[in-house]
């Protein structure tokens, strides 16, 4: 990362990038869906911990590498026995393998949304309805890891 933004919190770093890239906030919105009012909040730093989704828009629309953000963010990687207290933080390491394949922020994502998923309907009754939605995650997950399987391999 370019030293001009070294020691800038979130908001300072979000408002250079978007200076230096000739951007206006109405543009960030229409070009990344992000609403002009939650820009305006991360770059005034009253809102400084976003979502994963929100840090992969911005990460796709500024072209930088998504680890980027960890320097920002409040991510505790572990716990004192080696545990995570938010699935955002195995989200975050950096080191996470899945199956012995280094991962994509897409996998960590659709992971995290299936273990979401799965943790919502464990204390109800699921249906077929519920079960349909954990295959069809499920499914999802298994392509997405063989098509990093085999990008590993070329």
């Amino acid at each position: 990362m370019d030293k001009k933004y070294e020691g800038l919190s979130l908001g300072e770093f979000l408002k250079k990038l978007r200076i230096d890239k000739g951007k206006t906030i109405n543009n960030m919105q229409i070009e990344t869906g992000i609403s002009k009012s939650y820009l305006s909040k991360l770059e005034n730093n009253t809102k400084d911990n976003p979502s994963l989704d929100i840090l992969k828009k911005l990460s796709n629309y500024y072209n930088i590498p998504f680890q980027v953000f960890q320097n920002f963010c409040d991510f505790n990687i572990g716990l004192e026995d080696g545990q995570v207290k938010d699935i955002s933080e195995l989200v975050m390491n950096l080191e996470y393998l899945f199956a012995n394949i280094p991962v994509d922020i897409e996998f960590k994502l659709l992971f995290k949304n299936f273990i979401i998923y799965i943790e919502s309907i464990m204390l109800k009754e699921a249906g077929r309805a519920e079960e349909f939605k954990v295959l069809e995650l499920l499914d999802e997950l298994r392509c997405k890891l063989e098509k990093l399987s085999r990008e590993k391999t070329i």
